[in-house]
């Protein structure tokens, strides 16, 4: 297990912060962060380019691994096959 960070709107929950301290916007998915340390330094970042980030809430979420699956399992057999014809 492991955790890894996300940053949420306040006012708009739905929507999580994506980009770079420079340049921000915000959408569905969002920008995930391994390490707290790497959300530090992206915070830190933030302020020195004078950002707002009075909307912004850290979430914080578990990693767990779920199974192992080979390559082949996850892409399509007709593309595997493509591929080995070439």
């Amino acid at each position: 297990m492991s955790n890894v960070y996300k940053i949420r709107s306040k006012n708009n929950p739905e929507k999580f912060l994506a980009g770079t301290p420079y340049y921000q916007n915000w959408d569905k998915s969002g920008r995930l962060f391994l390490t707290l340390g790497k959300l530090r330094t992206f915070i830190t970042n933030s302020l020195k380019t004078r950002k707002d980030i009075s909307d912004w809430d850290i979430i914080e979420l578990e990693l767990t691994e779920k199974s192992v699956k080979g390559v082949h399992e996850i892409i399509d057999p007709k593309k595997i096959w493509d591929m080995l014809k070439k």
